[in-house]
């Protein structure tokens, strides 16, 4: 009981000899914070606003492999030397996945939008509705790109280096109860976030569409040169099931626009920035600050204190 009656009372002590550090270098820490402050003020004003448009998904539904619609005959057809496709996962899922991938980013989105506004864009004004761009990285004049990279990077960023920024600016998120997908994009001019949610929505559909009219057209070819070659009744039934569908499947690609994912609601132009929270930056700064001075103070103190009593 004495010894715990001494280490509580050195404790105390500790305590006290902190809190007079403390009071003591007040005006060290208020400096410190100060400083601390003035850089995160700084930092705040100095980041350009970001904006996020967004654009609500509904799911067609369509899942058009070749066996979403006759279970009932895979083992028949097996019988009969036919391998029917394994049920694939939906098409929604497809898509999204599509819309992440590089092949996606390189064909349907890099040719139809300016590099710079991916990878030099500094801040947007907006009485003008103009991106400014980092002039050390590239000349709006003369409509050149002027910064200095090393090596595997070059002078004019890549479709690979693009496609890396492509991936921090849209987030796509799917409810799993409803099957609704949010479709992101930020960046810093709302116009050009809202044009890009728009983009990509309707060149997913345009993509999903044309590879579903390509397989659909060479499985009915396939299919009708099957049917020509068999003579088994359970077989050409298979085949008549299996070429009615792609029928379907191919009609119906061909007179949709909205093939994969309906518009719940519209992509909009963003009135409201997204980021920076300026006055959160600003209170984490005065917060860092604090303590960061205090630290100092303290660590300083015994610093000296145990030099002292090493001497």
């Amino acid at each position: 009981m004495e010894i715990n009656k001494n280490t509580i009372s050195d404790d105390e002590i500790n305590f006290q000899e902190i809190f007079g550090i403390i009071s003591e270098k007040v005006l060290s820490i208020i400096f410190i914070t100060c400083i601390s402050l003035v850089l995160s003020l700084v930092f705040a004003i100095s980041s350009p606003n970001k904006y996020i448009s967004s654009s609500l998904l509904a799911s067609t539904g369509k899942n058009n492999s070749l066996s979403s619609s006759l279970s009932g005959f895979s083992g028949l057809a097996g019988i009969a030397g036919i391998s029917l496709p394994q049920q694939s996962a939906s098409k929604s899922d497809e898509a999204i996945e599509r819309i992440k991938s590089y092949n996606f980013f390189n064909t349907n989105i890099l040719p139809f939008i300016k590099l710079e506004d991916l990878l030099a864009a500094e801040d947007w004004d907006n009485y003008s509705n103009k991106v400014l761009y980092n002039a050390s990285v590239f000349n709006s004049e003369d409509n050149k790109w002027i910064r200095k990279a090393k090596y595997p990077k070059k002078t004019i960023p890549s479709s690979q280096e693009a496609y890396k920024k492509y991936k921090e600016i849209i987030n796509i998120s799917q409810d799993k109860n409803t099957d609704f997908i949010l479709v992101s994009v930020e960046h810093i001019s709302p116009n050009l976030a809202k044009n890009w949610v728009d983009l990509i929505v309707k060149n997913i559909n345009i993509e999903m569409r044309k590879i579903d009219q390509t397989t659909s057209s060479d499985a009915i070819k396939f299919l009708n040169e099957s049917y020509e070659n068999t003579k088994a009744n359970e077989l050409k039934q298979i085949i008549s099931k299996l070429l009615e569908s792609q029928m379907q499947n191919l009609m119906l690609s061909s007179s949709r626009e909205d093939y994969i994912f309906t518009i719940i609601q519209p992509a909009v132009v963003p009135e409201e920035k997204s980021s920076p929270n300026r006055l959160l930056i600003i209170l984490l700064g005065i917060l860092f600050g604090l303590f960061l001075g205090i630290f100092l103070v303290v660590t300083s103190f015994y610093w000296k204190k145990n030099s002292m009593e090493s001497n």
